[in-house]
């Protein structure tokens, strides 16, 4: 296939329209618009545990991948017992709870905080 079969060939990104941005900004409206009327809410406890769930998630990736993880291959390239195997295997398994509970908490925050 030469260059003139192709579709794309000599061809330029098309800009955005004037009717893209009227758009945007009528989105962009409403966005200020619900902002403003949603000004007095509190932050609700749950997004905070949220938040606490997210650092614990981050901080047991990072121990199991960069700390445990290649402790454990030093072990096992070396023929020395296998100590941090249980360790990694609890990391790994709450990780996956922490991963699971993530969403299922935000689909119970949101149907019940809804006015």
């Amino acid at each position: 296939m030469d260059n003139s079969e192709r579709p794309s060939a000599g061809r330029r990104r098309q800009g955005v329209s004037g009717g893209q941005l009227l758009q945007v900004r009528r989105a962009q409206r409403l966005l200020r618009l619900r902002q403003s009327q949603q000004r007095g809410i509190e932050l609700h406890e749950g997004c905070i545990h949220g938040g606490v769930l997210l650092g614990v998630l981050v901080a047991g990736a990072y121990l199991h991948d960069f700390v445990l993880g290649p402790g454990l291959a030093g072990q096992i390239r070396e023929g020395k017992p296998q100590s941090l195997r249980p360790i990694l295997t609890a990391i790994g398994r709450a990780n996956l709870l922490v991963t699971l509970a993530l969403p299922v908490l935000g689909a119970l925050l949101s149907e019940f905080l809804r006015d």
